[in-house]
């Protein structure tokens, strides 16, 4: 997951398995690698970090485990 500072938003980047249709994607998807599509979303106000977008971050976490 990344977050950029931009001058009205924050860009919120994470990977999910496929690529979504969602509205609230920002820029075109690119899948980086199999199975794995980066995604970014714009990030205006407290408001938007909603249920959907915490699904999305938490699909992201649950793609990649930690190594213990």
């Amino acid at each position: 997951v990344t977050l950029r500072t931009m001058t009205k938003w924050f860009a919120c980047g994470f990977f999910l398995p496929e690529r979504s249709t969602s509205g609230r994607i920002a820029r075109k998807p690119i899948e980086a690698a199999a199975g794995q599509w980066h995604h970014v979303v714009n990030l205006r106000s407290a408001e938007d970090v909603d249920d959907q977008l915490k699904a999305w971050l938490t699909e992201t976490y649950l793609m990649f485990p930690a190594d213990d």
